[in-house]
């Protein structure tokens, strides 16, 4: 909202940002759909679609970093994992799910989100496989 020459700000909300990037490995979709950007973190708004016989989990909770975006200088950052619980990073085989992802990124403008990783994605409880996705 704009007063006369001043912006309102809620919630330090930035912008929203459509994204159309997705890669398959290991017969599963990773889709970013969009970017909510706010003053202190942004949230990756992504589908995953698991065409895999077997239960995929994103991640499993166990150490930090495992999922991060990267700018184009190569700096890492990483999501908000304490916010989540493993049924929500759980996709059963056969089954999409969305999921808002958080990262810790302050708002920069001069500095830009070039791909999200996911570094461990656990298929069938044991094979780890690895998907970047450039955006």
């Amino acid at each position: 909202m704009i007063i006369g020459e001043s912006k309102l700000n809620i919630n330090k909300f930035i912008g929203r940002i459509k994204v159309d990037a997705s890669k398959t490995k290991s017969n599963v979709k990773i889709k970013v759909t969009d970017r909510i950007i706010y003053q202190d973190y942004e949230v990756f708004n992504i589908e995953v679609i698991n065409n895999a016989m077997q239960v995929v989990q994103l991640d499993n909770l166990q150490e930090a970093g495992n999922i991060y975006i990267q700018d184009e200088k190569g700096i890492d950052y990483i999501w908000v994992n304490n916010e989540y619980m493993d049924e929500e990073l759980t996709i059963n085989e056969g089954l999409n799910a969305s999921i808002a992802i958080k990262f810790n990124k302050q708002y920069n403008p001069s500095s830009k989100v070039v791909k999200i990783v996911f570094s461990k994605i656990i298929v069938d409880n044991s094979k780890t496989v690895e998907s970047e996705i450039y955006i």
